[in-house]
């Protein structure tokens, strides 16, 4: 995927990120090809191919910025969060999938759920305003394997809500996560 930022190639991917989205509403991920996306955009296929790898680059193109666009806004808000346990970050978590559930359900309807469960563990884990505080992890390792526990179990329930068509209030589900994990809803966040 393009990581540079050459407004051309920037408008490239925006173009082809929302065409594709259009598409993906309408059809399923398997049945579009790589022409239909760039028949829609009116870009040239080699295009495609300067700024992203794959359809899936394309999911976490937008899912990234998505994530972005939230934290920013998210920021704004509040000096710094608190996010420094298992229920501040399922806070954060279904709090960002209501906020997004149409794409949630597009990733999720399209099978895209390790792509889920990829962005969203390396979103939390190199987010520098989350900071998993326990007294039982004791390395870098334990922080990445607590994280993707904490997140699978958390996109099982996604997946549940998304199926339901998120009729349950994302804070209820934080705090069930809080329950579970005998954990304090937290009042930030």
């Amino acid at each position: 995927m393009y990581k540079g930022k050459n407004p051309s190639a920037l408008r490239s991917q925006e173009s082809i990120a929302n065409s594709f989205l259009e598409l993906v509403k309408v059809s399923t991920y398997d049945k579009i090809s790589i022409t239909d996306i760039m028949d829609s955009t009116g870009l040239a296929r080699q295009t495609f191919y300067k700024v992203f790898d794959s359809k899936d680059d394309i999911f976490e193109f937008i899912f990234r910025k998505l994530f972005s666009e939230y934290f920013l806004l998210y920021l704004a808000g509040i000096k710094k969060p608190d996010i420094d346990s298992i229920c501040a970050t399922a806070k954060l978590f279904f709090r960002f999938s209501y906020t997004y559930k149409e794409f949630m359900a597009l990733l999720i309807s399209n099978n895209r759920i390790s792509l889920l469960r990829k962005v969203f563990n390396e979103c939390l884990i190199n987010n520098p305003l989350v900071d998993f505080a326990h007294d039982g992890i004791r390395n870098a390792s334990e922080k990445e394997n607590t994280a993707s526990f904490i997140i699978t179990g958390m996109i099982g329930m996604l997946i549940s809500w998304a199926e339901d068509d998120f009729k349950t209030n994302p804070d209820e589900l934080s705090e069930l996560v809080c329950r579970i994990t005998d954990s304090v809803y937290p009042d930030t966040v």
